[in-house]
């Protein structure tokens, strides 16, 4: 083990001379995204510049999400918040940057950063102390060799993903072709009623999903298995044939559905976080891919409501509209399911792949 005060270094350049470059932050998915902070007014020659092959990391998070937001950036270079610490590896010929950004998503990365910040909600984990934090550091074959497995499943993942992309884009043409047809309610669609809470007893363990371990149509590996009565009380929804599930909470995309060909279900238990629709197999599809359109989460956010946190509840059915008429909702029922069917197959091989790429990333705590 090596602590990264002797591998890495700080960098501290600031966007001066003011240049256009793109705002980013990194996300608790250890992503570089758009940075969403209002900087109307900010004086942006004093966000930090991040060059291809540096890291990002605000270690100002770490006590709120338990995992802390840093990565590497391999695009051209952006700028960030002045409260982000900018850093570069030392010494490449012993330590491989891309083999760092590995180790940083492992979870024994995270945990000893956590307990390092106090392990509580006031924890704190400054520059100094994250450079105290160890990590297993093999050789220089053993890093390449790892960074090769794990760019190889990534690019595997990311053809997946742009094929359902793909998909997609074919459910939003098909859309603009029938959006013409009269607008209804959703509680005006024929069988369509809302799943209420509530499971029964079962024996043994089952997965529980809360909203946060799904990535918008991927269930992650990150599942709590519980017991009945040692589960959490927001595990109380119950999935089951011909059902359609979406996150409550405003600005929150998560969609999940199970058909005839679903396995497991009662194996599964979901997060009151989630509303579930029962329906009709012969819309069932035609929901679903009213639901992976835009406007759908355009409404659902408009109608949002709460003290704290904005969600929705049983008058969304009441209020959002979709184009509606049972002869044409059947037909093109039927056009969708095959393309529903193929972003479901190609969900089922990224989920394999990505617990493959999770093993790999933990395998970095055990590399001699």
């Amino acid at each position: 083990m090596i602590e990264l005060s002797k591998l890495i270094e700080e960098i501290n350049n600031r966007n001066n001379p003011l240049r256009d470059l793109p705002i980013l932050g990194v996300n608790s998915s250890k992503k570089f995204m758009s940075s969403i902070a209002n900087v109307i007014g900010a004086d942006l020659s004093k966000y930090k510049l991040v060059k291809k092959g540096e890291f990002a990391t605000n270690l100002m998070h770490i006590d709120r999400d338990e995992t802390v937001p840093v990565s590497l950036l391999s695009n051209d270079a952006c700028i960030v918040s002045p409260a982000y610490n900018v850093f570069k590896v030392k010494n490449t010929e012993i330590c491989r940057a891309e083999y760092l950004n590995i180790v940083f998503k492992s979870k024994q990365f995270d945990r000893q950063a956590w307990f390092k910040s106090g392990s509580s909600i006031r924890g704190n984990l400054d520059w100094n102390k994250f450079l105290t934090l160890n990590i297993n550091l093999p050789s220089i074959d053993k890093q390449c060799k790892l960074i090769v497995q794990y760019n190889t499943i990534e690019a595997k993942i990311n053809i997946l993903s742009k094929l359902n992309d793909n998909l997609l884009e074919q459910i939003r043409n098909i859309y603009n072709q029938i959006k013409s047809i009269p607008l209804i309610h959703l509680s005006d669609i024929p069988t369509l009623k809302e799943i209420k809470s509530g499971i029964n007893k079962y024996e043994g363990q089952k997965q529980y999903f809360a909203t946060g371990d799904i990535d918008f149509l991927l269930f992650s590996d990150t599942y709590q298995k519980v017991k009945y009565d040692e589960r959490p009380s927001r595990a109380n929804m119950q999935p089951i044939e011909n059902s359609v599930w979406f996150a409550k909470m405003q600005n929150t995309k998560k969609l999940l559905w199970f058909d005839s060909k679903s396995a497991n279900i009662n194996k599964l238990i979901l997060s009151t976080g989630f509303f579930g629709i029962k329906i009709d197999p012969k819309f069932l599809y035609y929901l679903i891919s009213f639901m992976l359109v835009g406007e759908f989460e355009t409404q659902k956010d408009k109608y949002a409501t709460g003290t704290t946190q904005l969600s929705v509840n049983s008058s969304i059915l009441n209020k959002v509209e979709i184009p509606f008429e049972e002869a044409i909702a059947t037909k093109y029922n039927k056009i969708y399911e095959k393309i529903i069917n193929n972003i479901a197959s190609n969900n089922k091989q990224i989920e394999k792949l990505n617990k493959l790429k999770y093993i790999l990333i933990e395998r970095t705590g055990m590399l001699q």
